[in-house]
């Protein structure tokens, strides 16, 4: 089935952003404030920089953004999202 078709899930809330309604998800005012035009963003594409970081941060299940988006991510979450140090958290007395 086509998306244009879809009645559900992303065909919908496509058709609600074009139509500039709002759903549980989307705030559509939010989203034309930061990019008018999103078929034209959209049909640009993204440089390989920008597609490899997705994909790092897709792989390891990190949020990809700035320090900014980080601490208001924390603060609605109540806990630490930033990527840490791979491995057990040293102990007091441990040396290498």
């Amino acid at each position: 089935m086509a998306s244009s078709n879809c009645r559900t899930g992303s065909g919908r809330r496509r058709g609600r952003i074009s139509k500039g309604r709002d759903d549980g998800v989307v705030k559509v005012a939010a989203l034309l404030d930061r990019m008018p035009n999103w078929r034209t963003f959209l049909a640009g594409g993204l440089d390989e920089a920008a597609m490899e970081a997705i994909r790092s941060h897709g792989r390891t299940g990190h949020p990809l953004g700035s320090a900014e988006f980080f601490d208001k991510l924390e603060a609605i979450l109540g806990r630490n999202v930033r990527p840490r140090k791979p491995g057990r958290p040293r102990k007091a007395g441990d040396t290498l």
